[in-house]
């Protein structure tokens, strides 16, 4: 499933460069219509070394050229900012005293005044203002062959009409706050709506609302009317993955005799193997109190692969909900050769198994499908199969490897530069 088998889509139009800077397509203006309402759309280009098409073939993550603080705009050609990155990156590991060098510009009025307004808009957008390593906190920019651009749009005072055609999309939004994420392009950017002097009246939205009113419409008259506020607020702003992960999730409702499982991991075919090798009974026991489980992975033709996590959300009725990880700690290990990994297994992953057989659970986390069962399946989890007295033991060598305490003595940049982030390739929550 992709966003656009879920999200309204703007038709495609046509851009109208604002001609500020050295570059005419640094901010760019349209008009477009959603709900029948007419919005002025403003685009800025930003620097997101992601999106960038190198040169030459980079192995760092582009991530990595990205500077710390405010996002920043590309009044340049963009080349030049794809060449400053190119350089960074390139730079050797051992480089120590490598630094990030962007293009810097010399602001006229006009320039000045639009970073100023940009500035006030972003701060509407929370925490997506800065660059960041968070997936959902992170601008997800509307992407162009002119480059990344972040897009806000505001209602026009003046109706739609004249000879040109203006694209329309319709979305329907709740009576007091909704907000919609819609594609331009393929891109997303996303509809806000708040009911002003309705529920919000003297609640937690009005410092934002005024905010909102204050930054978001753009102080150029003879471009654009004044916006005009009557029963509601109604913005287009840059999505985040936050509204992106939203908009796509599914809310699972169970009856009151029943409860619906998803799985979800962030190495599917890895995570099966786990599923067949418990299934299978190829696991091994440390039978020292408490008990544990262990699984091990040739992960050899996968040399990158250094961890695995497998987890069940599992909703209850009347809005419960038990979450757990099915797989523990990881240790990669090598011997002649050969890449293993080394999974610690939870009671709960071998309980599962006994419960719903292995096709039942490896079709849910393959395919993303929802397993419901009777009640009672959260309350089995913590019961062990009475086949684990059959299981081989675990080697003494392996069961050392994870009675050792992990190491927390080195410096803060060697803890952050060895942590695993965890992406799962389905995740409903």
């Amino acid at each position: 499933m992709s966003l656009a088998d879920v999200l309204p889509s703007v038709p495609e139009f046509d851009w109208e460069p604002a001609k500020l800077g050295p570059d005419p397509y640094a901010v760019m203006f349209a008009t477009v219509s959603v709900n029948g309402i007419a919005f002025r759309l403003v685009a800025t280009r930003i620097y997101v070394p992601r999106y960038f098409e190198f040169d030459s073939e980079i192995s760092s993550d582009p991530d990595l050229a990205e500077p710390l603080g405010k996002l920043r705009i590309m009044w340049s050609d963009p080349s030049a900012w794809r060449d400053a990155a190119q350089a960074f990156l390139c730079t050797p590991d051992d480089d120590w005293e490598a630094e990030l060098v962007l293009p810097e510009e010399h602001l006229d009025e006009a320039m000045a005044k639009h970073a100023s307004w940009f500035e006030g808009a972003m701060s509407t957008v929370a925490r997506a203002d800065q660059y960041t390593d968070d997936p959902e906190e992170r601008l997800v920019p509307y992407l162009c062959s002119q480059g990344p651009y972040a897009v806000f749009g505001f209602p026009m005072a003046s109706q739609l009409g004249g000879t040109v055609p203006v694209p329309n999309v319709d979305c329907q939004l709740s009576d007091t706050h909704d907000r919609q994420p819609l594609l331009i392009g393929g891109w997303p950017v996303c509809l806000e709506w708040y009911e002003v002097g309705g529920l919000s009246e003297g609640g937690d939205f009005d410092e934002y609302i005024s905010l909102v009113r204050e930054t978001v419409p753009y102080p150029d008259a003879h471009r654009t009317d004044q916006q005009i506020l009557t029963s509601g607020l109604l913005f287009v702003r840059p999505a985040t993955g936050f509204d992106l992960v939203h908009a796509v999730s599914i809310e699972i409702k169970v009856e009151s005799n029943e409860e619906a499982l998803t799985l979800k991991s962030d190495d599917l075919p890895l995570a099966a193997k786990i599923l067949s090798a418990i299934a299978s009974r190829q696991i091994h026991i440390d039978r020292r109190h408490p008990r544990r489980y262990f699984c091990v992975l040739d992960v050899t033709k996968h040399p990158e692969v250094s961890g695995l996590r497998l987890v069940v959300d599992i909703e209850l009725p009347f809005g419960g909900f038990v979450g757990s990880n099915l797989t523990d700690r990881v240790i990669p290990v090598e011997k002649d050769g050969v890449k293993f990994l080394l999974v610690e297994l939870r009671t709960c992953a071998l309980a599962l198994v006994k419960l719903l057989g292995k096709k039942t659970l490896i079709d849910a986390l393959t395919h993303g499908l929802i397993v419901r069962c009777a009640s009672g399946l959260a309350k089995g989890l913590d019961v062990e199969p009475p086949w684990i007295e059959k299981l081989v033991d675990v080697e003494p060598s392996v069961a050392e490897l994870f009675d050792q305490r992990v190491d927390f003595s080195g410096s803060l940049f060697d803890l952050f530069r060895n942590v695993r982030v965890v992406k799962f390739k389905r995740d409903n929550k």
